[in-house]
């Protein structure tokens, strides 16, 4: 069950160290995979941190640590080298699902339905946020240095971050203020449906507007390009919106939607992978960002390039 070919389950939750090539399993029971993507093979596992399913796992982009969040309501620092707890700690009333750690490594944001900020020093609540009524999903940072140039920069006051959540068709924007006043949402991203994927581009100059991609459980991909610059009221609705179908023919005049399922920004910020069609042979594409129609539909024969894909497989073997 724990060899390479296993299949991950929904319950599963993953995050890959880039310069270790280590891929997080985060499972059902509580304990994290390791697994070494150069050997195809595990490498070790963590065990003794959480006796419940793992919501989210996130590598520390400098010292290598791993931490994770359980329906156990804890908060784990790992040492991946020996494998043991660094430190625990409770970070919730109710399960904590959703990690992310600041630009600077130093600080920490934890959500269930509150959000929280930890100083990943003391392990003490920095800010409290308001949150979602449901439970968040998603947590990233949208900015790594303050707009407002004209004071100095601590690391951590200023930065905008971006939360989703299930069942909410609202993706919310926060600011980190100097004190502890705002706990409320700056601004709002509307979207179709319940975001299932996102991705975005970190806005690093003060006039680089901040890119969003979510996709939802509709099938449908929503395209943001907004500038962040305090607070507004009214929800932003999409640039652009990208669906899929197929094109109707061979007897069948009528086009059926393809679902995508997730969606990510190149390191060039002017395209995309999308990856669609379903979830056992998923199709990956690269397309070019064109936010100039509110609307886009690309007609791809899905068949036809799973048919394509199975014919090159036999001829390899």
């Amino acid at each position: 069950q724990d060899g390479p070919q296993r299949k991950k389950r929904k319950s599963e939750v993953a995050e890959v160290d880039k310069q270790l090539d280590i891929l997080a399993i985060g499972t059902a029971v509580g304990s994290i995979l390791l697994y070494s993507t150069v050997k195809g093979e595990l490498q070790s596992k963590l065990d003794g941190g959480h006796d419940s399913r793992v919501n989210c796992v996130r590598w520390h982009q400098d010292n290598g640590c791993l931490y994770s969040c359980s329906d156990d309501r804890h908060i784990v620092e790992w040492n991946t080298q020996t494998c043991k707890v660094k430190c625990k700690w409770k970070g919730d009333n109710n399960s904590v699902t959703s990690l992310c750690i600041s630009p600077d490594g130093k600080m920490l944001l934890s959500a269930g339905r509150t959000i929280k900020l930890w100083d990943l020093e003391t392990k003490e609540v920095y800010r409290h946020f308001t949150g979602h009524a449901t439970s968040v999903s998603s947590l990233m940072f949208t900015t790594v240095k303050p707009m407002n140039d004209n004071k100095p920069f601590d690391g951590i006051t200023g930065l905008y971050f971006l939360s989703g959540a299930i069942h909410d068709r609202l993706l919310s924007v926060w600011y980190i203020r100097s004190d502890r006043k705002e706990k409320s949402a700056v601004m709002s991203f509307t979207v179709t449906d319940e975001p299932t994927f996102v991705d975005l581009t970190v806005s690093e100059v003060k006039e680089e507007p901040v890119k969003l991609a979510v996709v939802c459980r509709d099938g449908q991909l929503h395209l943001f390009e907004h500038i962040l610059n305090g607070y507004c009221k009214k929800p932003l609705t999409s640039n652009c919106t990208i669906q899929i179908a197929t094109p109707g023919d061979d007897g069948d005049s009528t086009p059926k939607p393809v679902p995508i399922l997730a969606a990510g920004f190149c390191p060039d910020k002017q395209s995309l992978l999308l990856v669609y069609g379903n979830t056992l042979q998923p199709i990956i594409e690269k397309v070019s960002l064109n936010t100039a129609e509110s609307h886009v539909c690309l007609i791809r024969d899905i068949q036809k390039v799973l048919s394509l894909k199975t014919d090159v497989a036999l001829t390899k073997v």
